[in-house]
């Protein structure tokens, strides 16, 4: 078995498809410890036959560690310059989320000159960083939305799952955010940035261009599902490995499909940005 070069990805494979299954014959909360069962059990059995390549890939601690800044720096310029994308910062309170949104916020503007509309923070702690942001209240946000009038623009919403959420999505206001994030978005050159505890709660109709996880919300098992559940698990042992709270300010695990890119990233500070910023959000 062990000399088999098959072996392990028919064994990877086999586990995806059984989660997939699961995943399509029961409600989430009864599936999700079943899920976790497959893919304890596919781990042990990859391990069994030494399989190196795919677990060693996405699991081994090599790659769980920062890359380069070169790397790190070729992320973000390749980020700056798309025309339009929605992005989703998942993480628990204070682990660094605002600077996230801050600095995509900083190099979108450097590179396309798109400026931020943000729905969360006043205009005088914005005024605090070098950006052409401008405050708004959810009303108008919402407002601007449905009449179509935002355009080439990034549109930050801080603590999202405060102001649109799955609980919601009934409502006009939820309904012109998606229809935002999947039209707007792309026909008409904007870029938003969903800032959240919980990205099950606030984008679960939404198909992100690119996730940015910090350490999750200790109640994070509890609330996401499926892939940010992943992505949240992966994010964790990424931080685990930095050893300090203050190390992990400065880094955040990025998971971009369009990029094929994953991997514990650096986070550039806007100029004038201060904690004061995060914690008057």
């Amino acid at each position: 078995m062990a000399n088999s070069p098959l072996t392990p990805a028919v064994i990877w494979a086999a586990g995806q498809a059984a989660k997939v299954a699961i995943r399509r014959s029961t409600n989430p909360r009864v599936g999700a410890p079943i899920e976790d069962v497959i893919e304890r059990g596919t781990r042990y059995l990859l391990k069994q036959v030494g399989a190196g390549g795919l677990a060693a890939h996405s699991e081994g601690a090599a790659e769980m560690g920062p890359v380069s800044r070169e790397a790190a720096a070729a992320y973000w310029q390749a980020v700056a310059q798309r025309d339009w994308g929605v992005y989703v910062v998942v993480g628990q309170m204070g682990s660094g989320k605002s600077a996230v949104c801050a600095m995509l916020a900083q190099i979108i503007e450097q590179y396309q000159g798109k400026p931020s509309l943000w729905l969360g923070p006043d205009q005088r702690v914005l005024d605090t960083l070098a950006l052409s942001a401008e405050s708004l209240s959810r009303d108008d946000l919402v407002e601007r939305m449905e009449s179509g009038a935002i355009h080439g623009t990034t549109v930050v919403i801080e603590d999202a799952m405060r102001h649109f959420s799955a609980w919601t999505a009934h409502t006009p206001a939820t309904q012109a955010l998606h229809e935002f994030l999947a039209v707007g978005c792309r026909k008409q050159g904007n870029v938003c940035i969903l800032n959240t505890q919980s990205a099950a709660i606030v984008a679960k109709h939404v198909l992100p261009t690119a996730v940015y996880c910090k350490r999750p919300h200790m109640a994070a098992a509890d609330e996401e599902r499926g892939g940010q559940l992943a992505r949240s698990k992966r994010a964790e042992r990424a931080f685990d490995l930095l050893g300090s709270e203050a190390e992990e300010k400065r880094y955040v695990w990025v998971e971009d499909p369009m990029q094929r890119f994953r991997g514990l990233v650096i986070v550039p500070l806007v100029p004038r940005w201060s904690e004061a910023f995060s914690r008057a959000t």
